[in-house]
């Protein structure tokens, strides 16, 4: 044990970042403390198959996503995947560090059908403070931090309207992805030009952590014509728990 720590403690000190390719897709480890990596190396190989084969249902060769709060490309990865090279997956992530990431990670897998985008979006263009996680896919825009969440940083990021961003990069949108601790409600605020215009289906993070937010969030898409497939009970919703939800002129 003590020469398996010794050569650990030998590999962070060259700063390498060692890669693990599970044939779904090849992951990175930095050994930085970010427990998001080890979760992903941990359960990725479930989340991907339940994931994709979820997904796999609304989103088809040819089609646009756009993945808000991307992270270290996961989802992203999913979402290329399915597009394949005739399609296009928009991945916004606003920490500058865990951006960085992301783009070791298309690269890594040759996403060609990628972009991505160092900044976060919401309901107004400006900037804002990150609260960064000791897991990075816990950080936060939202103020009023949860003690547990353990928070290691701040960073102050751009934050942009997707109506605004992508008024001239989309001629199409199939699916709006939206993962981001509390700030889900925003996002859609600031979103709702383009649920009109294309009418995607959304794949939207609820939880009770985030009681307010999830509830206002409900509020925008319902508002904006769409019902859920499965109607979320909010106050029992746990932190990562993700909901589909449809515009009413194209059902489920």
């Amino acid at each position: 044990m003590a020469k398996k720590i010794n050569l650990y403690i030998r590999w962070r000190a060259a700063h390498k970042t060692l890669w693990v390719d599970y044939g779904w897709m090849r992951l990175p480890f930095h050994g930085d403390g970010d427990m998001q990596e080890v979760f992903y190396h941990l359960n990725g190989n479930q989340w991907w198959r339940a994931e994709r084969a979820l997904l796999s249902r609304y989103l088809k060769p040819g089609h646009v996503a756009v993945d808000v709060g991307a992270n270290l490309g996961f989802v992203a990865g999913i979402l290329s995947n399915l597009v394949g090279p005739e399609g296009r997956v928009h991945s916004f992530e606003p920490s500058p560090t865990i951006h960085a990431k992301l783009v070791e990670v298309i690269q890594a897998n040759a996403y060609a059908n990628v972009s991505t985008y160092n900044v976060g979006c919401g309901e107004s263009e400006g900037r804002m403070t990150l609260h960064c996680a000791a897991s990075s896919g816990n950080s936060t825009l939202r103020s009023g931090i949860d003690p547990k969440l353990k928070i290691r940083s701040t960073q102050d990021v751009r934050i942009v309207r997707l109506d605004d961003f992508l008024a001239t990069k989309l001629t199409r949108l199939d699916l709006l992805k939206i993962d981001t601790e509390g700030f889900e409600d925003s996002v859609l605020a600031g979103t709702v030009g383009l649920l009109q215009k294309f009418k995607p289906a959304v794949y939207v993070e609820l939880s009770s952590e985030y009681l307010s937010s999830s509830q206002r969030a409900v509020k925008v898409l319902q508002e904006n014509g769409y019902f859920f497939e499965q109607e979320p009970q909010l106050k029992q919703c746990h932190n990562g728990e993700n909901f589909l939800a449809f515009h009413e002129s194209k059902g489920v």
